[in-house]
C-alpha cells in the first residue's frame, strides 16, 4: 500500500490549529520555543536546572497549557543532580536507566516524558493518553514499561512514514487522535480529515499496532479462552478458534488411539477429512453420541 498521498507527516501541518482549536485557547501552542531553550541541555552545554523545569511547566500558560492537566512536584537540588545523572544515562543510551531514575524522581511519567521530548526530540515524545487510545499501546508492568512500549510504538511509525524525529511521530499522532472527534470533525480540513479515514479504513501500520497490543494481552490465553473473549465483537473468528481447538482435540484423540490420520492421494500425503475420523473414534467407542 502506498502512503505518500495519506501520508500522517501531513498532519504536522495543521498541528497548532488543531491543538488551539482542541483547548478553546486564545493563544498558540509554541512547542518549538520550549525546544529551543531546552537545546543547550540537549547538547549537554548546561545543566537541566530549576529554570529548565518551570519553563517545561510554564505555569502562565504562555505557551502551551499542560500545567493544566498535569501537576507538576516540587524538586529539590539533589531531584535535579538525579535528573542530569538520568540524561547523561540517555546520553549513554541506557535508556531503560535514565527512564528508571526519572521516574523514581518525579513520579509522573506525563512529566518526565515532557522533560525528554523537550531535551532529545529526535527520540522521546510526550506520553499522550490519545495517542496511548490510537494505539492500545501495552501497559506493562509499570509507568517505565508502559512508556518503552509507547516509544516502542512511534518509532516503528517513524521508520514507516520517515519521520525525523519521534516527537513529531507524537504530534502527528496527537492530530490523527483529535481529527476522530466529532467537534473537530465539524471544521477540520478534508484533506486531513481523509488521511485518517483512509489509515482507519485500511490495513495501515496504525491498525496493525492496535491490533497486535490489543491481541497481546489475551494472546496467553488458549484458543477456546480467546473465541469466547471474541464471541460477541466477531463471532466469525470466534468460531474459527472453535473449530481449529476441535480439530486439534480430535486429532490428539486419533493420535493417542493408534488411529491413522493420514492418507496418500496422487503420491502425496494429505490429513484425512475431519468427519471420517469423528466417526472412527465413534465407531471404536472412544467418544460416543453426544461427544
Amino acid at each position: 500500500m502506498s502512503y505518500d498521498h495519506y501520508d500522517i507527516k501531513k498532519l504536522l501541518e495543521c498541528f497548532g490549529d488543531v491543538v488551539t482549536k482542541y483547548n478553546k485557547w486564545d493563544k498558540k501552542i509554541n512547542l518549538d520555543a520550549i525546544e529551543d531553550y531546552l537545546k543547550e541541555v540537549g547538547q549537554q552545554n548546561k545543566t537541566f536546572s530549576s529554570e529548565h523545569y518551570m519553563f517545561i511547566e510554564d505555569i502562565n500558560q504562555e505557551r502551551w497549557k499542560y500545567s493544566e492537566w498535569h501537576q507538576f512536584p516540587k524538586l529539590k537540588d539533589d531531584d535535579y543532580k538525579e535528573i542530569n545523572n538520568a540524561l547523561q544515562k540517555n546520553k549513554e543510551k541506557k535508556t531503560k536507566e535514565c527512564l528508571s531514575i526519572l521516574d523514581h524522581v518525579i513520579k509522573s511519567v506525563a512529566i518526565y516524558s515532557a522533560i525528554l521530548r523537550f531535551v532529545d526530540p529526535v527520540n522521546y515524545g510526550i506520553l499522550s493518553p490519545p495517542v496511548e487510545k490510537i494505539l492500545e499501546v501495552k501497559r506493562g508492568d509499570d509507568d517505565v514499561a508502559r512508556y518503552m512500549n509507547y516509544l516502542s510504538n512511534l518509532k516503528e511509525i517513524k521508520k514507516i512514514f520517515g519521520f525525523q524525529r519521534i516527537a513529531d511521530v507524537d504530534k502527528a499522532l496527537y492530530v490523527y487522535a483529535l481529527l476522530g472527534l466529532p467537534d473537530i470533525k465539524t471544521w477540520a480540513p478534508k484533506k486531513y480529515l481523509d488521511i485518517r479515514e483512509f489509515h482507519e479504513s485500511n490495513p495501515s501500520i496504525i491498525k496493525q499496532i492496535r491490533a497486535r497490543n490489543l491481541f497481546s494481552e489475551i494472546w496467553n490465553y488458549n484458543k477456546l479462552d480467546m473465541a469466547d473473549l471474541l464471541y460477541e465483537t466477531d463471532f466469525n473468528m470466534a468460531g474459527i478458534l472453535y473449530g481449529i481447538t476441535l480439530e486439534a482435540s480430535i486429532k490428539k484423540l486419533c493420535d493417542l488411539n493408534k488411529i491413522n490420520t493420514i492418507k496418500i492421494k496422487n503420491n502425496t500425503f494429505e490429513l484425512k477429512d475431519f468427519r471420517p475420523l469423528v466417526n472412527e473414534l465413534w465407531v471404536k467407542k472412544i467418544i460416543d453420541q453426544k461427544e
